[in-house]
């Protein structure tokens, strides 16, 4: 696909449209159908063209959340999800941590994250816990379990007060400035890893 850059692009807007729009209607899909279209976004995140990472961590992003708030808010089972959540989590942090990286998706690629890890933060604990062990970044590692609860509350707060909102047309954490604290401290994470592990 990647040589017929047109193609991708719209192929990776229409999946990140079913997302956006139909996030109920994922549970309906097969399992097989399901974890296609997620391998999709985690292979957008990879692309530098045509907007494609920024369409694919904007969709992962409304998938985290809307997760997350139905698990929040509601007895549905979301259990569906969560192989793929865990996956998706995984996947991106060790891609911005050993992979090539283009600096210009690290907004969105926090965005991401933040999003992920609220619907697994003993994960995304656990992530930080095994970069500190081998590079001993405890003081940017602490301010990222403080910044990050301190977010959780709020957000669920938002949530419990009606006043979130997923999906395409909605502000969208990229515009909480609440969340630029997070954002800041998260790339400076990633990047002062890399440094790390190019060093050793």
């Amino acid at each position: 696909m990647l040589e017929f850059p047109k193609l991708c692009s719209e192929y990776m807007t229409l999946v990140s449209l079913l997302i956006e729009y139909f996030p109920d209607r994922l549970s309906q899909l097969p399992s097989s159908l399901l974890d296609s279209l997620i391998q999709s976004l985690l292979f957008g995140t990879q692309q530098n063209f045509s907007g494609i990472s920024d369409i694919s961590f904007k969709a992962i992003q409304s998938l985290a959340l809307y997760a997350w708030a139905e698990s929040m808010m509601t007895q549905n089972d979301m259990s569906y999800l969560t192989t793929s959540i865990d996956g998706m989590l995984q996947q991106i942090m060790h891609a911005l941590l050993y992979q090539p990286l283009d600096s210009s998706i690290l907004n969105d690629a926090a965005n991401a994250i933040f999003a992920l890890s609220l619907c697994k933060p003993e994960l995304f604990f656990n992530i930080l816990n095994s970069i500190l062990n081998q590079h001993q970044m405890i003081d940017i590692i602490n301010k990222l379990y403080e910044n990050f609860s301190n977010l959780s509350t709020i957000q669920k707060q938002k949530l419990f007060d009606g006043k979130f909102s997923i999906g395409w047309g909605s502000p969208g954490l990229e515009r909480l400035p609440s969340l630029n604290s997070f954002r800041k401290l998260f790339i400076t994470f990633v990047m002062d890893s890399r440094t790390t592990v190019i060093i050793k």
